[in-house]
Order: structure tokens, then sequence, then C-alpha cells
């Protein structure tokens, strides 16, 4: 077996096989082999047939259909950030997600055209996520990649297979880091690239482009940090262009905030750097496509000028790291009534009159009004690491405009 990666923390395993599919793509007849995918230490690819209960570790599948689809759903997949950031539970389980766009789908009362615009965004963010994709029509096990921060979710749910084969690892998950997900690709695609030139160039001259395209790519560190930057905040090209020049930003790891004396070491972390390590690239992804340059950057330097001074707040700190979260079963409405309830027994005061803002001034939060283009978007927060908290309300939002609804 050639392995590629770590299977303790996310690999590829392969065994070379003779013969091949007959259907005249040199490629898959190149690398036609045994393949397993490892997470955490679990083959994902384990099965047994019912028809005769054969038990078998991997897929018998030509390993090109699956380079294919990694370097197609790279940016998807890898790149961009979790997608969208609807509520706590939706930013961690793809299938929660995908679960809430098909009731849409299904009990939604839009427009025909919204409603095939929905469609095609599901269907795209399956294409990008869903090993099934990579399947071309073979045995898959239903899996599925999602990134967040520095991190890959590896989701996986073969409870409901209507064919007669039995996955071991029926449903689960696990996270490992973007770095582990970015080797094990990147080697098992130089293999891939190489049995496919050995087996012909000119025959498989689209093949060889696009693999060899991607791996060298993936070996300019500091490009690839940057793309996964540009996936977290996903500002239109013009946008971006603008808020760059008006920033006065001659880099994306300066734009987004990455500290200056972590600059270098960051860059060199390639596709596995940790987009949240800059604060603007957080904020911005969590208000994009909903403000204009303008906006941007005047949160921009909001954000800047807060994340400068020292947090003096260590009590404030405290309380938080006591914060005991909600279920993440109950709905976002109801998780917030949760926080609130316990909210008012740490501080004493179950049910009196109760100003959030001077408690928040007193335990050194930043309350800074900002005018916003988006009426809908009413405001946020931001605590750096060691850094002041700030909240920004948006004075154009008819539900910040009330004393109650600030």
């Amino acid at each position: 077996m050639i392995v590629f990666g770590r299977k303790q923390d996310f690999a590829f395993s392969i065994l070379p096989l003779q013969g091949g599919p007959a259907d005249g793509d040199i490629a898959a007849a190149a690398t036609w082999v045994s393949l397993e995918l490892w997470a955490n230490g679990r083959n994902l690819t384990a099965h047994t047939h019912a028809a005769d209960q054969t038990v078998h570790t991997g897929l018998h599948w030509p390993a090109i259909y699956l380079a294919r689809w990694l370097v197609r759903s790279w940016s998807s997949f890898f790149e961009v950030s979790a997608w969208p950031v609807v509520s706590r539970k939706n930013a961690r389980h793809p299938r929660a997600l995908l679960r809430e766009m098909n009731g849409v789908l299904i009990g939604g009362d839009d427009t025909e055209e919204a409603l095939d615009t929905y469609a095609d965004l599901r269907d795209d963010f399956l294409r990008g996520h869903a090993l099934t994709s990579a399947a071309a029509g073979g045995l898959m096990p239903s899996v599925m990649l999602y990134r967040e921060a520095g991190r890959v979710l590896v989701e996986w749910d073969n409870q409901h297979r209507d064919d007669d084969v039995s996955f071991h690892a029926m449903k689960g998950e696990v996270w490992v880091t973007a770095t582990a997900v970015e080797v094990a690709c990147h080697k098992f695609v130089e293999w891939v690239l190489d049995q496919v030139q050995s087996a012909g160039p000119d025959a498989c001259r689209a093949d060889v482009a696009e693999l060899d395209a991607w791996v060298v790519a993936r070996e300019d560190r500091s490009a690839s940090a940057r793309d996964v930057l540009r996936g977290c905040m996903r500002l239109p090209e013009t946008t971006l262009r603008e808020v760059m020049r008006g920033a006065g930003a001659s880099s994306m790891e300066e734009l987004a905030g990455i500290p200056v004396d972590q600059r270098l070491s960051w860059l060199r972390r390639g596709g596995g750097a940790d987009p949240s390590e800059g604060p603007i690239a957080v904020v911005f992804r969590c208000v994009n496509p909903l403000l204009s340059a303008a906006d941007l950057l005047s949160l921009r330097a909001l954000v800047n000028q807060a994340l400068d001074q020292v947090d003096s707040s260590p009590p404030l700190s405290s309380f938080v790291r006591s914060l005991s979260m909600p279920s993440l079963s109950l709905r976002d409405y109801e998780q917030g009534y949760e926080l609130a309830e316990w909210f008012r027994e740490r501080i004493g005061n179950l049910d009196g009159a109760f100003d959030v803002e001077d408690w928040m001034r007193d335990e050194g939060v930043q309350i800074q009004d900002l005018a916003l283009s988006d009426p809908d978007l009413d405001g946020g927060a931001v605590w750096g690491v060691g850094r002041a908290p700030v909240v920004f309300i948006n004075t154009d939002s008819a539900r910040a405009a009330s004393p109650t609804g600030r």
C-alpha cells in the first residue's frame, strides 16, 4: 500500500491494480487502484457487500476521478471557509445547512426564479463539498469536507443507502488540521499526475495540464495562504481591489490584519494557514456581501482602532470563560434566551430593570455608532485575544434606532 498523509490524521491509501475500466479513458486505466480514505485513524471506505457478506477495506476505482474532483473543488471545500455563517449549528454541520436549504426549496413561497437560484446554490455546494460528486457512478461513501478557519470537518453519513453495500463507518465527524488535508491531497495528486504522464502525456494532455497547474500552485506557499484569506473574506474582485486601494494595503495579509511580526511565518504555512488569525478577514466574512467598499473601509478602521487598545477587562474575560454554551439542538432564538437567563443569574438580577450598554461600558467594552448602508445589518462585535472588545451599532438600522432595539 502507498499512503499519502497520516492515517491518524487524514490520508489516502492506495494499492495499484492491474486492468481497469474498458471505456477508453486512458487516465482511468493508468490509475486503477484499491483506494482507502482515512480520517482520525478510521477507514471510511471499509464496507461489506450484503449479497455475499464479503468485506473490503477499499474501493476499486480510478484514482484520476478523485484527483479531478479534488483539483476542481479545491477552492470550494478548502480555500473558502464554511459558507454561509448562518448560526452556530450550520457553521459546524454542512448536512444541517443542506437540510435547511432543502426545506426552503420544498416549503418556500418565493418566486420560481428565486427558488431556481437557491437550488443552483445548493447544487453547487454539494458538488464542491460532497465526495460522492467524484464517484462518476461508482461506489463511494457519503463523505463531506468542510473548511472552517485552520481546520477541515470530515463528516460522513451512510445510514440511509439504497444499495446492497454497508459502510462500516456509518455516521460521524472529525476535525482535522487543514495542513493534514493539504499534505495528503498534494501527495495523492502528484502520484496520479506521475501515472497519467507515464501513460502518455499526449493522450492525457488535458489531465496532465490541469493536475500539473494545481500541483505547481500548491508549491507557492505564500500564494496558497493568500488564497485562503481571499476565500475567507469572499469579496467580489472589484470590491476587493477598491478596499485594498482605500486601505492602502499592499498585500492580502496586511488588509486582513495578520500581525506584522507574524506575517512571514503565517505565509509559510501555505494553504494550512488559519485565516481567522486576521481579525479583519473574519469581520469581512461575516458582513459579506451586504456592505459596499466604503462601508468595509469604515468598519476596518473602527476594528483596527479597537484592536490597537489592550484589553483592560480581565473580569469580563473570566466571565466569558465560565459561560456554558446552549445546546446546538436549540433554535437560535432559544439559545439567546438561555444565554440571557444564565447572564441574569450571574449578575444577580433575574427580572429587574437593566441597562446593557452601561454594564458593558463598565466592563471595558467599547460601543461605537457607525453608519452602514445596509439597514438589515444591525451591528456586530469583535474581541481579539488580549485586545479590547468593541461593539458597533449600525445607525441606519431601523431596529437599532430605538433604545430597546440597541
